[in-house]
């Protein structure tokens, strides 16, 4: 048996189709933007690192989804600084479609899990030596400039820094004296 379509039926159902693909196209985004948002925290995760899990640890965390081929796979690391150690070395940088790291904006330094991701790049960091991470020292991770310097003061830290501003130096720097 066939279907009839009336001409005025078909393209009143392809509008429709054209409209509703368009409501959420956002032309900026990247190709496959959903497959790039965060990754819940689940209890199992580990560090890519330490091999530690991920949660139950004081202190910022962060993710990164690695390209592998066609597939991607997310990374978590237990603290912020392990994460530059990670995202910064040679073999690494390629690989990076998406990274993300909490926002201690008003969280629980304790127990972060709760906190929201955000993308690295647009973070403010605060380098941490009184609060620490899983790992140590660590690198507090805020949305805005404002709440990581009103953070930075509360803490008796100097520093607010870009994710760009953060390079090998400061991250073997902000370790010294701790070994996993």
């Amino acid at each position: 048996m066939c279907i009839r379509c009336s001409r005025r039926r078909w393209l009143a159902g392809a509008g429709v189709l054209v409209l509703a693909g368009l409501v959420g196209c956002d032309k900026d985004a990247p190709v496959g933007a959903a497959a790039l948002a965060p990754v819940v925290l689940d209890a199992e995760v580990e560090c890519a690192v330490c091999g530690m899990r991920v949660r139950g640890f004081p202190g910022p965390k962060a993710q990164t989804i690695m390209q592998v081929g066609q597939q991607r796979r997310p990374l978590f690391f237990c603290s912020t600084r392990d994460f530059f150690a990670f995202v910064q070395q040679l073999e690494n940088r390629h690989s990076q479609a998406a990274m993300y790291v909490q926002d201690m904006t008003g969280a629980d330094w304790s127990r972060p899990e709760t906190a929201p991701w955000i993308p690295a790049h647009d973070a403010f960091y605060v380098p941490s030596r009184k609060l620490t991470g899983a790992m140590g020292p660590t690198f507090a991770a805020f949305a805005t400039r404002e709440a990581a310097g009103k953070w930075a003061g509360e803490q008796g830290e100097s520093e607010v820094l870009g994710f760009e501003e953060i390079d090998q130096s400061r991250v073997m720097g902000l370790g010294e004296g701790h070994h996993h």
